[in-house]
């Protein structure tokens, strides 16, 4: 081989090895930015779900905000203050007439907060127990304190005494 022809083998040998040296150093370059920005990815979308949990609970927040405030609305309802006294025996005598029972209400005493009622019924087994029913499932905050059923000896009929508080404010 002459000289030329190895001077032309050394200058491709060196071109080749300082192309794949920079094709190497390009390639850890890319691969260095690539993992880089994997990183700031991955951060950023966990900033994302973080705010995203955050939002989703600001919402949840605010839906249990109105759901309080509807209960403490029915919770305000259901005490029978001065304004509502007479509406709430209204309330009494007029489920009495829907379970087809005859009313006697008394007011036994007055507490701190309370107010204690005897109710006496007059009618059949089951309008009795449709009567409290309704008394339990009504709006207002009522205790059933004590209840006693007899005989009325009238056709199936019964006496039920019942005593009850009911919560003002």
């Amino acid at each position: 081989m002459d000289k030329n022809t190895l001077l032309y083998f050394a200058k491709s040998f060196w071109a080749v090895t300082t192309l794949i040296f920079v094709a190497l150093g390009l390639i850890f370059i890319f691969w260095f930015m690539i993992v880089r920005a994997k990183t700031d990815f991955l951060q950023k979308n966990d900033e994302y779900n973080v705010l995203a949990a955050k939002r989703a609970g600001t919402f949840q927040i605010s839906r249990d905000r109105e759901v309080l405030e509807v209960l403490g609305q029915r919770l305000d309802n259901s005490f029978v203050d001065k304004d509502k006294f007479v509406e709430f025996i209204e309330f009494i005598e007029a489920m009495a007439r829907n379970t087809e029972n005859s009313i006697n209400l008394s007011n036994i005493s007055e507490g701190d907060n309370i107010q204690n009622f005897k109710i006496v019924l007059g009618g059949s087994y089951s309008a009795a127990v449709n009567f409290i029913a309704r008394l339990e499932n009504s709006p207002y905050l009522v205790r059933l304190i004590s209840i006693s059923m007899s005989d009325a000896g009238v056709g199936g009929q019964v006496k039920t005494n019942l005593d009850i508080q009911i919560q003002l404010p």
